[in-house]
């Protein structure tokens, strides 16, 4: 816990001294697209802290016939996005940054794509690592749809965390880490892995207020 939020103000530190460019793909240039990561990882994480708080004080206010749903979903949502952040954890632990004050360092580590692709792929196959994610999401996913019977709540989950096939510009099929996590610095697994938790603790959040 207390390397998660010494992660949190590394990052702030470099938002505040980068400046980020949404427009501009991952490049060479690693301090201007480090600068674009950092923001998004912050505001990830600043949603995701908030969006907890509001889930506890609605858990707390649930007492009626739906309390057992509820709370079933909460506790799914915990241990998934506890895989997911044991993940992140894991990644940046194998990035083998010695000195996380060290900003050179740290850019030219974060800026790696070798922790990533060594995680998810051998070639252009899937590690056991890789299909064990996509396992994890898939039951996560069906475990949520036992717990609604509403048809538009039940499309919102499958559009937000579906890992089904992703569409390119140019109309083609690309498998779902091979388009999100193939040839990705590890600064823009560790942005996007936040994204995917805010979008479950917003599903959440609807969820309990439904």
């Amino acid at each position: 816990m207390i390397k998660g939020y010494f992660l949190i103000g590394f990052f702030t530190f470099i938002s505040c001294n980068s400046s980020p460019d949404i427009d501009e793909k991952f490049s060479t240039d690693f301090s201007r697209d480090f600068g674009m990561y950092t923001v998004f990882i912050n505001e990830f994480e600043s949603t995701t802290f908030h969006l907890n708080k509001l889930i506890e004080q609605e858990l707390n206010l649930k007492l009626d016939d739906s309390f057992d749903k509820i709370h079933k979903y909460d506790s799914l949502t915990k241990e998934y996005i506890g895989t997911l952040k044991n993940l992140e954890l894991e990644l940046i632990k194998n990035s083998q940054i010695e000195n996380f004050n060290n900003i050179k360092e740290s850019q030219k580590a974060f800026s790696s794509i070798k922790e990533v692709n060594d995680y998810f792929f051998i070639g252009d196959s899937l590690t056991n690592n890789g299909n064990i994610y996509l396992e994890k999401r898939r039951t996560y996913i069906n475990k949520l749809l036992k717990l609604t019977e509403n048809p538009d709540f039940t499309q919102r989950i499958v559009n937000n965390l579906s890992v089904n096939d992703a569409i390119d510009r140019n109309n083609n099929n690309i498998k779902y880490l091979n388009y999100h996590y193939k040839n990705t610095p590890l600064i823009a697994f560790v942005a996007h892995n936040k994204l995917v938790i805010k979008k479950i603790l917003h599903l959440e959040y609807d969820f309990i207020n439904e």
